[in-house]
């Protein structure tokens, strides 16, 4: 079979399929000539081969990104287990493939073969595991701006970066992408259960779980804040308690599954009453349409402590964090405002950067959208009398697009379209409002939903129950 990428890039691929319902995805990258490779029992298989073209091009690797998103449309498959394998030239493949997209792929091997150990470094929590010939010595290309590293460097590259799940072994005797060992390992792999970790300076830490949702940890002098806690399946109050020795409190944005799902384990919890009211229905809800991040830890709903408008937060020694009500993605939507640490914490309540979801019937448009440029006003005014703050919004990666395909450019410095969150989104959003009220702003319409669009700031009214 064929495959035609966007730039052109034709790609010839075969592909297994088996019986089941959301099934992992096994990829193998393959140079001409080389014999398809079988995926296990109990998971589809891809072989992709791209004729008179380098797997390392970038036009390559968007087309494989293509036939990804062709495939998914067509299989029953599960995009939280997709494996990426490839030897020799096929692992060339793999190196440059997991560069460009660093959060696509639940693991990847890569057996021989040669790759770029600077771009590689935008792979931070995908498990990969690294076979290099015994005999292979780093090259470096005559007149090239750097070296290409073997499987060895390539793995000291990443562990260089703090990647804490690479393993090394040198490809002694038969083929590593059809041993069974190796393909259980990679069965074991899931991005559910993957977060990435980042400190964005001392004493703060930005977390992202396989959904994209963002929470965040804040050191205070007697105690720390998290905020929201991400639906990711790890033990967060352990991970937490690797980035801090301080006691952890946890502030809750909104009731969305995605921002509470790891609230177990946590004391105390704060929410806004009107939030901690809907939670039964949107807990129920979440479970519908997200069975994968949807926790049965559920004792800490009867625990959350009510915080409105103008309560605080106190972190010891001066520093508490503000609640700054912004209702309109949820009932009791808030942000939390430290302005001694310049901070600010949005949740989802003004978006993350492209697009501010809001809910409601078609013939509610009107009083949604009034209210909403109500409140924004309100926070307008409030921020405007602070210092300059920080923006964080609680799907950081929507900076760039609500588009995983565009989310994963950012990571490798590919992005088109950036709009980072802050004060000046919020003026533009109030500015949206009024010009849909004004009826001078018409919508994209779908069927499900109104998308409007101006300056920095974009609405999508999902038309239905919050």
């Amino acid at each position: 079979m064929e495959y035609s990428g966007e730039s052109g890039v034709s790609l010839r691929f075969s592909l297994q399929k088996a019986q089941g319902a959301r099934l992992p995805l096994f990829l193998f990258l393959l140079a001409d000539g080389q014999a398809d490779v079988c995926a296990p029992q109990h998971a589809h298989g891809v072989c992709v081969r791209a004729p008179g073209a380098r797997l390392t091009d970038t036009a390559v690797c968007h087309a494989v990104r293509g036939l990804l998103d062709q495939l998914y449309e067509e299989l029953d498959a599960d995009d939280m287990r997709l494996y990426l394998l490839g030897a020799n030239e096929g692992a060339d493949g793999v190196w440059a493939l997991l560069s460009m997209y660093p959060r696509l792929f639940a693991a990847a091997v890569a057996a021989g073969g040669w790759g770029d150990p600077y771009a590689v470094r935008t792979v931070r929590v995908t498990p990969i595991w690294s076979f290099f010939h015994p005999g292979d010595q780093p090259l470096t290309p005559q007149g090239g701006p750097r070296g290409l590293a073997d499987g060895r460097l390539m793995a000291l590259s990443l562990r260089g970066q703090g990647h804490e799940q690479v393993r090394c072994d040198a490809w002694t005797e038969g083929d590593p992408l059809s041993r069974a060992d190796v393909q259980a390992w990679l069965l074991a792999q899931d991005r559910r259960r993957q977060l990435e970790i980042n400190c964005i300076r001392p004493g703060l830490w930005h977390m992202e779980d396989f959904f994209r949702a963002s929470c965040y940890l804040v050191e205070g002098p007697d105690s720390a804040l998290l905020i929201d806690s991400g639906m990711a399946q790890v033990d967060l109050p352990a991970v937490v308690s690797r980035l801090t020795r301080l006691p952890v409190k946890l502030a809750l944005t909104h009731a969305h599954g995605d921002h509470y799902g790891n609230a177990e384990g946590f004391d105390p919890i704060y929410m806004h009453p009107l939030d901690i009211e809907s939670l039964p229905y949107q807990i129920e809800r979440f479970k519908r349409f997200h069975p994968d991040g949807a926790s049965e830890r559920l004792d800490w709903i009867h625990r959350p402590l009510p915080v409105r408008d103008g309560d605080r937060i106190d972190l010891g020694g001066g520093v508490s964090f503000e609640v700054l009500e912004l209702p309109g993605h949820t009932p009791g939507s808030v942000v939390f405002a430290c302005e001694s640490l310049g901070l600010m914490f949005t949740g989802d309540a003004m978006g993350s950067g492209e697009i501010v979801l809001l809910y409601g019937a078609r013939e509610a448009l009107e009083a949604v959208v009034s209210d909403y440029r109500l409140h924004l006003r309100r926070f307008i005014e409030r921020v405007e009398g602070m210092r300059e703050m920080t923006f964080f919004g609680g799907h950081r990666m929507q900076d760039a697009s609500c588009a995983l395909f565009e989310q994963e450019r950012i990571l490798s410095g590919g992005v088109s379209y950036y709009n980072p969150l802050c004060l000046q989104v919020a003026r533009d959003m109030e500015a949206l409002c009024g010009e849909i009220l004004a009826g001078r702003c018409l919508p994209e319409e779908s069927e499900d939903a109104l998308t409007f669009k101006d300056r920095r700031a974009g609405i999508v009214y999902r038309l239905g129950a919050l």
